[in-house]
């Protein structure tokens, strides 16, 4: 079986998070948006506001219905949304170590005075940091060799 690559291990890591939060939202707001509807038509018929069985049924209908296309479009849209900022950024984080990888490899065959350039990144440009102090070290090492 193939290996998955970082860019999509990244890129599933963030959808299964959304996954997870949007499905919470749904369910919770599933389970308790009809219930909160009813206590409020109940508040308002403690009000002195008369709403027949009729209509309070086809209220609650009309409410479910709306919340459940709302609930579809927001999802929808969310999901999209984070979907797409999910691979623009773990494809932002895998060009960087590509990058790293081909570097690394032209400096491992000789050319020495291969840098890696600094990245918005921290944690890639603290490795980029300490890779050119390390060729630095080693290009000054092979200098006093010859």
């Amino acid at each position: 079986m193939p290996k998955i690559n970082l860019q999509s291990r990244l890129f599933l890591s963030h959808l299964l998070v959304l996954l997870v939060g949007v499905s919470s939202l749904v369910i919770i707001g599933k389970l308790s948006s009809p219930r909160y509807f009813v206590l409020y038509l109940e508040q308002l018929q403690a009000r002195n506001y008369r709403i027949s069985y009729g209509v309070r049924t086809v209220l609650i209908d009309g409410f479910e219905a709306a919340w459940n296309h709302g609930t579809f479009w927001a999802v929808i849209t969310g999901a999209g949304t984070a979907g797409g900022l999910s691979y623009l950024m773990s494809q932002r984080i895998v060009k960087n170590l590509i990058q790293m990888e081909k570097i690394t490899r032209r400096f491992a065959a000789g050319d020495l005075a291969e840098r890696l350039p600094a990245s918005e990144i921290p944690e890639i440009n603290r490795l980029s940091s300490s890779f050119n102090r390390m060729a630095a070290s080693l290009a000054g090492v092979e200098e006093r060799r010859q």
